[in-house]
């Protein structure tokens, strides 16, 4: 990937946000203002991917939902600082940043979700994490070592995390019609602060398997 990304959010916000306005609004000036300060404190190759409100919530009509992937776990604190108070920053930090390195050590890309406000970035912050292979469904990739991390964290528990694990995969939607299958696979975990320390969720995805026919 190029050093300094190029995608529209980058480009001109004001193009990678119309779609958003058209289905949900224009965005405020201060909330425009905290995207660009946020951009322009994004180190090298960091790039915003994802931009959208989160309209079944309270707040959504009032924030924006950012995800910034291609960072490393390290170059966090820096990013939010000036944007978050910092003892509540560094409470939420305090509790995902930990396992988040442990995780990218092992093989997984880091992406940062945060909500933007007029004023800065909200304390609702989470730590995305998938397979480095990117999203190879039906396959558990380096899931398993992932929440055996997760577990020594007391993040994930191990029947849980089994039962997960034997969701993905290639699964039948007829009986007597072996062709029309669907594959299912993990999307990304994303770490949380809690009280005493990290909590997860899983997100799945699915596909129809590409030996259906269409």
């Amino acid at each position: 990937p190029g050093r300094v990304p190029t995608n529209r959010f980058h480009a001109d916000p004001s193009v990678g946000f119309a779609p958003l306005c058209t289905l949900s609004g224009e965005i405020g000036p201060g909330i425009y203002a905290s995207f660009r300060r946020l951009l322009d404190r994004l180190p090298p190759w960091a790039e915003v991917f994802q931009a959208g409100r989160m309209i079944g919530r309270a707040e959504g009509a009032d924030t924006l939902r950012v995800v910034i992937r291609r960072l490393r776990s390290e170059a966090i604190p820096s990013l939010l600082a000036g944007e978050m108070n910092p003892e509540v920053r560094d409470r939420v930090l305090g509790a995902i940043l930990p396992l988040s390195g442990r995780l990218q050590r092992a093989g997984g890309a880091l992406a940062l979700s945060i909500d933007l406000t007029p004023t800065g970035i909200s304390p609702r912050v989470g730590i995305e994490i998938n397979d480095d292979t990117r999203f190879y469904m039906g396959r558990p990739g380096t899931w398993p070592q992932f929440f055996e991390l997760m577990g020594e964290a007391g993040v994930a528990h191990p029947q849980l995390a089994e039962s997960v694990l034997r969701a993905v995969g290639r699964h039948r939607l007829f009986a007597r019609i072996p062709a029309a299958a669907i594959l299912v696979g993990i999307s990304h975990a994303k770490l949380l602060p809690a009280a005493g320390g990290p909590a997860a969720k899983i997100y799945l995805g699915a596909r129809l398997w590409p030996g259906a026919r269409e």
